[in-house]
């Protein structure tokens, strides 16, 4: 499962860039379910996190999604 992780987790990062809003609000809500699951991927989403701009995401459960992975995280960022 962690190999199939982060597959998904490379995926997502290629649509998060896009930069296409909805593509940014699902690929953050697919980025807090997959660290639920699997902290230690955190460090290969790292660099994304701390380039996010906040302004791109809209959707609630994606603003949810966001600030729970800043708030677990916290200490890492």
């Amino acid at each position: 499962m962690p190999n199939v992780a982060q597959a998904l987790l490379t995926s997502l990062i290629s649509f998060y860039k896009t930069q296409k809003p909805h593509l940014v609000n699902e690929s953050m809500i697919g980025f807090a379910k997959i660290l639920k699951k699997f902290p230690n991927l955190f460090q290969d989403l790292k660099p994304i996190l701390l380039a996010i701009d906040k302004n791109t995401i809209h959707e609630p459960e994606a603003i949810k999604s966001f600030i729970w992975i800043l708030g677990t995280f916290a200490t890492q960022i």
